[in-house]
């Protein structure tokens, strides 16, 4: 059995171990790293998780907590949903830095006693940076990874902001003759799990379609 990077809840695991079978553990540093976190918390402090509901990720972390948990996707939900007078926060570890912020602005006036962790991977946050930078200076960005990964929609999200002409593709056969102009200036950024052989296939790509 193997364990995705998302990581599992201690009841799956329990399943996991009721089954006889053999575990090859591939959850994420950063993830095991809220996974331990949200365990050690005190039983009467509530568990924040800045996320998204249905992620994985964030279904597994809940699964660790010994005390009631609450996730909040955006400032707005913050500023709806009742909140407790303890809480410990932490975010998905794909999360936008900017979301965060601004939900920790809403909690720090919110909860009296907060205890705030900055759980956001630095790899996501370099990539979100790097992709922001990159799309401000160019005529397409395109953006490698898959359609249902969380990081890679938020890096098209990110790019989509300063570039028009941003295009989200999983492999090279996503790039159609007609997209890229001979003069135009192209940024290309990819998901955390986008392998090098893909990216450069995808370089590839462009150049044929220039060269069309």
């Amino acid at each position: 059995m193997l364990i995705r990077s998302h990581g599992v809840s201690p009841t799956v695991l329990k399943q996991i171990d009721a089954l006889g079978l053999s575990v090859i553990d591939l959850t994420c540093p950063y993830v095991a790293h809220i996974h331990k976190l949200v365990k050690d918390a005190s039983e009467s402090r509530t568990v924040i998780i800045v996320g998204e509901a249905a992620h994985p990720e964030v279904q597994g972390i809940a699964g660790w907590a010994r005390a009631d948990t609450i996730v909040i996707a955006t400032p707005e939900e913050a500023e709806a949903i009742r909140l407790p007078e303890k809480a410990l926060v932490v975010a998905q570890t794909t999360l936008r830095e900017e979301t965060y912020r601004h939900v920790l602005d809403v909690l720090r006036r919110r909860v009296p006693d907060l205890e705030i962790h900055h759980t956001i991977c630095s790899a996501t946050e370099q990539r979100q940076r790097e992709a922001e930078e990159l799309s401000e200076n160019a005529d397409v960005t395109i953006v490698v990874g898959g359609h249902n990964s969380s990081n890679t929609q938020k890096l098209y999200e990110t790019c989509k902001r300063h570039c028009d002409r941003t295009i989200l593709i999983e492999t090279p056969d996503g790039l159609e003759p007609g997209v890229i102009g001979m003069n135009d200036k192209v940024a290309v950024t990819a998901g955390a799990s986008t392998p090098q052989w893909l990216l450069d296939s995808v370089c590839g790509r462009i150049h044929e379609l220039v060269e069309d």
